[in-house]
């Protein structure tokens, strides 16, 4: 049951803000669809409007047998020591590559090109068994609006782990230079403390259900500790291991705050 003002659904199967269950039909795999196939995507909660640049690499584990991947990447964040809201943030363009095995790097088109603005970018073929940890790699180019991140803290504890252990790492400034297709990605804040790009989703064919998780700061996973394999939060920690989902939680959410504000946030449960 969901006791701390949290959403959630696994597949056909979900949890409701008013602790409703209603279970999957059928033990099996579902019919193939387009949705999420990997661990740890988490929503932007910051921007900087200064550091107009970065590299950002973060780890996953496949959660599907993947046969094509994409990424869908924010312009947007969860102002949720101001505004209370979902703000816009125009003019950030990206580009990605995902890193499988370690050290090898295939290039994530946009619309065909190298890079693309916010949203969706193209889907790859591209094969990675269930189970297997691999990376994402961006290179975030903002306007004067800034660009987009998650907060971390040594509290928090968002991340536990730079590059140097295979995990999430980030760099930013007024310039870097670009390492979407290689290059060592060392974390511009100290270590445990380091902001970071997370995709908002990460979608591709699959027949296993996926998880939305939507909450305040036991869902972020403030204060907890990761798993092995990442995961950190109340229901990420249990889902993680078997299922691909997308961590919405925010620390101070809360449901009026919610449904006053949650165009983005709603939209990736498409996935």
């Amino acid at each position: 049951m969901v006791t701390d003002n949290t959403a959630f659904r696994i597949g056909r199967m979900s949890v409701g803000l008013q602790n409703l269950w209603r279970p999957m039909s059928g033990d099996g795999p579902l019919a193939a669809y387009e949705g999420q196939i990997a661990t740890r995507s988490f929503i932007p909660t910051g921007v900087d409007t200064v550091n107009l640049q970065a590299n950002s690499r973060t780890h996953h584990r496949a959660r599907t047998n993947i046969i094509d991947l994409g990424v869908e990447v924010p312009g947007w964040y969860w102002a949720r020591t101001t505004t209370l809201a979902e703000v816009l943030v125009a003019g950030i363009t990206y580009e990605a590559s995902i890193e499988y095995p370690k050290d090898t790097f295939t290039r994530i088109t946009f619309g065909g090109g190298n890079s693309g603005g916010s949203g969706r970018s193209d889907i790859m073929p591209f094969v990675i068994p269930k189970g297997r940890k691999y990376w994402l790699r961006f290179f975030i180019v903002g306007s004067a609006a800034g660009i987009v991140f998650s907060e971390s803290t040594a509290a928090s504890r968002l991340l536990v782990q730079d590059q140097n252990t295979d995990c999430d790492s980030m760099e930013y400034g007024v310039t870097v230079t670009n390492k979407v297709m290689g290059g060592t990605i060392v974390n511009t804040d100290p270590a445990n403390t380091s902001r970071q790009f997370f995709p908002t989703a990460i979608f591709g064919t699959t027949t296993w259900p996926t998880a939305l998780l939507v909450g305040n700061s036991r869902q972020r996973g403030f204060g907890d500790t990761f798993d092995a394999n990442g995961d950190i939060g109340e229901f990420a920690r249990s889902i993680g291991p078997e299922y691909a989902y997308i961590n919405l939680g925010s620390s101070g959410d809360s449901l009026s705050q919610y449904i006053a504000s949650n165009t983005n946030r709603t939209y990736l449960k498409r996935y």
